[in-house]
């Protein structure tokens, strides 16, 4: 009896043994599959990671493209039309001179000469600012942030309006206290107010008046370039600072522009870690505001 026992258990002992040898081996494949499923799902997460990521990438590539497409349209816009129009009158008054210089009294030579001045000054304000987006599109232009005086900086660029301004008679007060510093790139701040005030001038009436004021925030100087001129409506102002529909308007003695300027002022005034905005009504004039993070705030200290 004790040796069929023992035959018995020995018998379940070796069954169970194959059993768990049976179960044990059948979850170390189990366990074996599951880490290659896992890896599998890993390097599948990976491949999905990899295609998010190549895919963001063609969509960047794809809207740079696009920005850049905007950009040469918008060179070729200005070269065929903005800078052949005021060629075409320079070359036309010449023609005349040229042919008929005899012909004409010193009252119409003066006209003559004051209208290709006029010409030769947009035409070179408007190289100047091609230029500078050029640059500012390759990367050439290079960001130096220095301690500037705002009031003397504003000063210079009216100086270089007074004749434009005088001959609409339209006078340019400078607000701003002669203490106040702002820490910027001084190149950039020369093109941005240079472009304010010129479009101020540009939009006012004869005896108008474009005012310069500054107001301080807990972090920011805000600079307004205010002017009761004709003012701008609000269709344009939507677009007012997009590349692909500028802004371009005669002004009020018919002065020609493109809008190139602003796309300027809003892409230097984001260099210097600021923002532009416009508030305007028909007839009743615009403010354009920018503002810059103040000389002793923590951003600039950091610089």
């Amino acid at each position: 009896m004790s040796i069929l026992i023992y035959i018995i258990l020995t018998a379940s002992l070796l069954i169970i043994s194959g059993l768990a040898i049976y179960f044990y081996n059948k979850a170390q494949k189990e366990l074996n599959a599951y880490k290659v499923l896992k890896q599998q799902h890993q390097e599948l997460m990976q491949n999905y990671e990899q295609l998010v990521s190549a895919n963001k990438e063609l969509q960047e590539a794809e809207q740079y493209l696009r920005e850049v497409n905007n950009t040469k349209d918008k060179f070729f816009s200005i070269i065929a039309h903005d800078l052949k129009s005021p060629l075409n009158t320079i070359v036309g008054f010449l023609q005349l001179l040229n042919d008929h210089v005899d012909a004409f009294t010193n009252d119409e030579l003066k006209n003559f000469a004051g209208s290709m001045n006029k010409s030769v000054k947009n035409l070179l304000g408007l190289l100047d600012n091609l230029l500078q987006w050029s640059r500012s599109q390759t990367g050439t232009i290079e960001y130096n942030p220095i301690e500037i005086n705002l009031r003397d900086l504003i000063n210079e660029n009216i100086t270089l309006l007074t004749g434009h301004a005088q001959s609409k008679g339209v006078h340019i007060e400078n607000e701003i206290d002669e203490h106040i510093c702002i820490k910027a790139d001084v190149n950039m701040l020369h093109v941005i107010f240079r472009n304010l005030l010129s479009n101020a001038v540009k939009f006012t009436r004869k005896g108008g008046v474009v005012n310069v004021v500054a107001e301080h925030s807990k972090n920011f100087l805000h600079i307004s370039v205010k002017d009761n001129g004709v003012g701008i409506s609000p269709e344009k102002l939507d677009t007012i600072f997009n590349l692909g529909a500028t802004y371009s308007s005669n002004g009020t003695a018919m002065e020609k522009g493109n809008g190139l300027g602003l796309l300027l002022c809003k892409e230097f005034v984001e260099k210097n870690k600021g923002n532009i905005r416009v508030q305007s009504q028909p007839g009743k004039g615009s403010s354009f505001t920018v503002s810059l993070p103040h000389a002793y705030s923590v951003d600039n200290i950091l610089l």
